[in-house]
């Protein structure tokens, strides 16, 4: 099965989005469907967030606006106890845990720009979640994978894999 994605069409009928297409007669697709596709698409991305969700995000919301502002105990009730952030910097793979990425920001070493939230995907698998984020500053985007787990009925982050990319 291939995945199509159709940016003319979404240009045409005014979508801001691309939808990716998973059928196995994709190639079929006469523009009528396409258009109902994306009408679908689009009703689906639109729907009411349930609680859940809203606590998920809230919890994302938490990390970067602690690690923005630079307000510890934001980052800390965000991360779960084993967090660890893998960041690719400088051609190498950076680890780091929770302890250690509180100390830095703490000493100011990280975090202090303002970034805008941009929510690329969130996969609930019951209680686990991963979230694909863009973080975007006024220099660089950070495009953050996150992992988290419902933990005593809080979402807490587990895991970030993370790059950083320059804006154009």
């Amino acid at each position: 099965m291939r995945h199509l994605c159709i940016p003319l069409l979404s240009l045409i009928i005014g979508l801001s989005s691309c939808a990716v297409v998973t059928r196995a007669d994709e190639a079929h697709l006469n523009e009528q469907e396409a258009v109902k596709l994306f009408v679908d698409v689009g009703e689906q991305v639109d729907k009411p967030q349930t609680s859940e969700e809203m606590q998920m995000k809230k919890t994302i919301e938490s990390y970067v606006k602690g690690a923005d502002e630079q307000v510890v105990e934001l980052v800390e009730n965000a991360f779960h106890d084993d967090f660890q952030v893998f960041a690719h910097s400088e051609g190498s793979i950076q680890v780091i845990d929770k302890n250690t990425y509180l100390e830095l920001l703490k000493a100011k070493k990280i975090g202090g720009s303002t970034r805008q939230i941009e929510y690329l995907d969130l996969s609930v698998d019951d209680l686990v979640v991963t979230a694909r984020v863009n973080l975007v500053g006024e220099d660089v985007t950070f495009h953050d994978h996150l992992s988290l787990i419902k933990e005593e009925g809080n979402w807490k982050i587990v895991s970030n894999i993370t790059y950083v990319s320059p804006n154009q």
